[in-house]
């Protein structure tokens, strides 16, 4: 397999762009350029110079689940742990499946990809939105003491922890206030 070099890899990060923009447009859902993407968009009229293999797209959560539900491609796809279990990042990529880039220090190959975020709403109250930081800070402290690893070990299933992991993350992420 022959090495990408930059601009092509730039070329193919912006044709998965396009598709996310056309079926976004054609299907009504909303989406923003996000982080570094964002920031390359308006001072650097593209790239940042440093960050040249990374853009980001975020959804409000309704539009992003949307988005997964009914995005579809010949050779472009979206892959998240709950929808390839051999996946292994935290985020949602819109993936070119004609590449091949491992990503260390994973082993899962992504190819050229795209990374897109679910934006969630906050509560209005106080003592929500502290109680919401709190679970939310609760879930990272679990995942990062491997708690949730070692029972997945002891139920024989790796897939598990990372199930278990974003049914109790949805169950804290407030959906209803962007809806």
């Amino acid at each position: 397999m022959r090495e990408i070099k930059p601009e092509e890899h730039k070329r193919l990060e912006i044709d998965i762009l396009k598709d996310i923009h056309r079926f976004c447009r054609e299907n009504k859902i909303t989406y923003f350029l996000a982080y570094g993407t964002l920031l390359g968009a308006i001072r650097h009229n593209g790239f940042i110079p440093w960050d040249i293999d990374d853009v980001d797209v975020a959804m409000p959560r309704p539009d992003y689940d949307r988005f997964l539900r009914l995005y579809s491609h010949d050779y472009f796809c979206a892959k998240n742990i709950l929808i390839d279990n051999k996946y292994q990042a935290a985020i949602t990529r819109v993936c070119d499946s004609r590449t091949s880039k491992l990503v260390p220090p994973n082993t899962y190959d992504y190819g050229v990809s795209i990374d897109v975020y679910p934006l969630d709403g906050v509560f209005n109250n106080r003592v929500f939105c502290w109680l919401h930081q709190f679970l939310l800070r609760f879930l990272v402290g679990i995942e990062s003491l491997k708690i949730l690893t070692s029972f997945a070990d002891c139920m024989g299933d790796s897939w598990c922890r990372k199930h278990i992991y974003f049914k109790l993350l949805g169950y804290i992420i407030p959906r209803n206030v962007l809806a």
